[in-house]
């Protein structure tokens, strides 16, 4: 065994060790494509090219498989293309005409007002740069001149999430509620402007489904036109009005014959709970069917991808908050009459009413833990307050549906717990589901650590969708708080988002749990495909004096074995002179009082290290790591 050491890493300070006992006290894809340079890399060989192709694909849904084939030959096929335009266009005259219901509006805009509320001058602020033509996209900071450029191709290809970000338009609503607080027009006349430079620019065609025309986009794009509208009511030319109608109609025809079932995972829900929510303002003599169809479709898809501890499937802190956004939006326009012609309407409802319920106790869950939210998975910083606002607005629509233990074992393998001035969340699942792991992470059996209401051990989180280095390593297991085997992931991950190899089984179980102390245990075998076929197992102990990490590898064989520590940035490791490996007998047994290091480890050496929080030396928190092995 070798490679032991320490070091700094620029996503946050990294402690890595051979076989790590951590102790620190008083603390698919999006798809595959076909096409070389995408499917395939260069830089190995055809036959290891063909081997990582089939196990990803081998994991795909014959439904993933057909539909992405029909979205290659719609797009690539410019007869067919035609053929399917004309037919969404001829649906959306039958949906026709939209009736813009005040009552719906008011009930949309005022649940994201509740749920997105900006301070008047902070808005106005906002407001102000958007007439300006100056936006912030995927973090970024975007100036154009007179209008905006909707297909730069350098926006698509260098930052493929701001140019669909330019396409939700979700900057749309703040212009019509500074409008509505102002009532200086010039907010209006820009919301007016982009929509109809929008619709000029944008005319429907099946080359644009992966961008302007993306079903997740349309999803988006027409609740933010929908939430507008409440605030901008009277404001509207009638010429303008009509072709916004022409253009809504469209667009949700679109949605209709589209679904991305080739993705599925959070994209599909997206598409049935915008295609609700639009379905409720049409009123052709196609719209009462359309609105049975999709309501069925959405209860059912809700039903399968919200796991029994109420997790979404995607197991991402982030998506879970956004699909449960967009289901409460659904219940709300279902609560203001929007599905009063639907049969059964009223069971369907109560189905997605309970599932969101179920969705809501998780995030009850994940607020449990003090201070910065967990970020496992495709998942950045999120906003402690948002999401506490968002489960107490889900309260006037959700009836709340308990978790019991096995629920939480069962379903997503997230395990949360509270011990002293310590909490951790320990993911004992598996990443995602296997046709759908475009945003799973190779941190099978990682952690997150809290002291009173900081975060003292940190997941890395992901702050890119770009593919690259800098995607590769925010997915890669040395990015988490877990085992590594021989420089391999515990998942083959390729491209931005796909996933070839990956763990078969996974165990997860609560040994015990109290307010004074939890043991968690997991195991998964991500790793067997290596001589000897290691298996890792994890035994976490969460107690009043901190966190006990035990990691058992069983197998054969000679590997390297790295564990690794991700300390939050705002935690200090301090340099200890001639303690790195040091006498359990001599030393650690004062530093380790109250965990019995003697009993878990008879025989052992120890490294430690020292950390405390930043900041005023009377306010700092601080204690150790000490690792151990044989």
């Amino acid at each position: 065994m070798n490679g032991r050491r320490w070091e700094d890493r620029k996503m946050g300070r990294t402690v890595k060790t051979a076989s790590l006992l951590a102790c620190p006290l008083n603390l698919l894809t999006t798809y595959i494509i076909l096409t070389p340079g995408k499917a395939f890399d260069l830089k190995q060989s055809p036959l290891q090219n063909a081997g990582r192709l089939y196990r990803t694909v081998r994991h795909l849904k014959p439904v993933q498989v057909a539909w992405r084939v029909r979205k290659e030959i719609l797009s690539s096929c410019h007869v067919a293309g035609k053929l399917h335009e004309g037919f969404v266009k001829r649906t959306a005259k039958k949906l026709q005409p939209v009736r813009f219901d005040r009552t719906l509006l008011k009930e949309i805009a005022s649940l994201r007002e509740r749920l997105h509320h900006d301070r008047e001058k902070k808005a106005q602020q906002k407001g102000d740069k958007l007439r300006q033509n100056r936006f912030v996209l995927a973090g970024k900071s975007c100036h154009f001149n007179n209008f905006i450029p909707w297909h730069r191709d350098d926006i698509k290809k260098e930052i493929p999430l701001a140019g669909f970000e330019l396409q939700y338009q979700n900057y749309l609503p703040l212009l019509a509620r500074t409008y509505a607080r102002s009532r200086d027009k010039r907010y209006a006349d820009k919301w007016s402007e982009i929509v109809s430079h929008w619709m000029t620019e944008n005319p429907l065609k099946m080359q644009e489904i992966r961008y302007s025309w993306s079903p997740y986009v349309i999803s988006e794009r027409l609740r933010n036109w929908l939430c507008s509208l409440y605030w901008l009511r009277g404001t509207l030319e009638a010429n303008f009005e009509a072709d916004l109608e022409e253009s809504f109609a469209l667009q949700t025809a679109f949605l209709a014959r589209y679904p991305e079932y080739d993705l599925q995972g959070n994209h599909l829900l997206q598409n049935f709970c915008g295609l609700a929510v639009c379905s409720a303002f049409v009123s052709g003599k196609q719209a009462p069917m359309l609105r049975q169809r999709t309501l069925e479709k959405l209860a059912g898809i809700a039903e399968v991808q919200v796991l029994a501890d109420g997790m979404h499937e995607e197991k991402s802190c982030g998506y879970h908050a956004k699909a449960l956004e967009d289901i409460l939006e659904v219940i709300a326009v279902a609560d203001a009459g929007g599905y009063c012609d639907v049969e059964a309407g009223t069971s369907l409802i109560e189905s997605l009413r309970r599932t969101a319920g179920r969705m809501r106790m998780h995030l009850a869950l994940m607020l449990s833990v003090p201070g910065e939210m967990p970020m496992f998975n495709d998942t950045g910083e999120l906003d402690r307050k948002q999401m506490a606002k968002l489960a107490e607005v889900s309260d006037k629509y959700l009836c709340k549906e308990p978790v019991t233990p096995r629920e939480r074992t069962e379903g997503s393998g997230y395990l949360m717990g509270k011990a002293g001035d310590w909490a951790a969340v320990f993911d004992g699942g598996s990443g995602g589901p296997d046709h759908q792991l475009g945003h799973a992470h190779a941190d099978h059996l990682s952690f997150e650590l809290w002291l009173k209401d900081g975060k003292i051990i940190s997941d890395s989180g992901n702050c890119t969708y770009t593919p690259g280095p800098e995607r590769n390593w925010f997915r890669s297991t040395a990015a988490h708080n877990t085992v590594r085997i021989d420089g391999y992931d515990s998942m083959e991950l390729w491209s931005a988002f796909r996933v070839g190899r990956r763990p078969s089984k996974h165990n997860v179980n609560i040994a015990s749990s109290s307010h004074k102390s939890a043991v968690w245990r997991g195991s998964h075998d991500g790793y067997s495909f290596l001589p000897g076929s290691p298996i890792h197992e994890r035994t976490f102990t969460l107690s009043n004096y901190g966190v006990c990490i035990r990691d058992e590898l069983t197998g054969t064989g000679i590997h390297l074995i790295e564990s690794f520590l991700h300390l939050h940035p705002g935690i200090e490791l301090i340099p200890m002179d001639n303690m790195n490996v040091i006498d359990y007998k001599n030393k650690v047994k004062k530093i380790t009082a109250g965990l019995e290091i003697e009993e878990l480890i008879p025989d052992c050496i120890c490294s430690l290290k020292r950390w405390k929080t930043q900041g005023p030396e009377k306010n700092s928190k601080q204690g150790w790591i000490a690792g151990f092995w044989p």
